[in-house]
């Protein structure tokens, strides 16, 4: 246990991440209920995910720069960058003032199921959420909008 609240609060904050992916947004594969039939959707693993989101998120952005934010090596990026290629949800693009850099970018299709999962995501936290009481609802909603107006004071 730690007796300083830096250290206790940089012990949840590393813990609290791994806890919301796995009990609160884990996603599955999962069927579109808005459709005339159901249609599953394949969900792409994390890593994947992630790069997905940031491009979505960011706009285009070099393969370095990406590495750096999901602290992925390059080796290991070019990998995911290239089934998000074959996926059609990416494509790379040559840097005008530098060819040697090369940009991924998202596409349409991309863009779209990027929509898709956050309205997946948001679903699946809506049935675990209407589980809670009103008081622990309310709490939770109060905690996360100070955690995030803190947080934002970190940048």
């Amino acid at each position: 246990m730690c007796n300083n609240p830096v250290d206790a609060l940089a012990e949840n904050l590393i813990t609290f991440l791994p806890m919301m992916l796995k009990k609160v947004i884990k996603l599955d594969t999962v069927y579109i209920k808005n459709l005339p039939h159901t249609v599953p959707v394949k969900i792409l693993p994390l890593n994947q995910l992630m790069v997905l989101g940031i491009i979505n998120e960011e706009g285009g952005l070099p393969i370095s720069i990406l590495c750096k934010k999901l602290t992925i090596s390059s080796p290991q990026m070019t990998i995911v960058i290239d089934k998000l290629v074959g996926l059609n949800l990416v494509y790379r693009v040559h840097n005008k003032k530098d060819r040697r850099t090369i940009n991924i970018n998202i596409t349409e299709k991309g863009k779209e199921y990027c929509l898709e999962i956050i309205e997946i995501a948001k679903e699946n936290l809506k049935n675990k959420l209407i589980n809670l009481s009103s008081e622990d609802l309310l709490v939770l909603l109060n905690s996360i909008e100070v955690t995030k107006n803190i947080l934002k004071k970190l940048e």
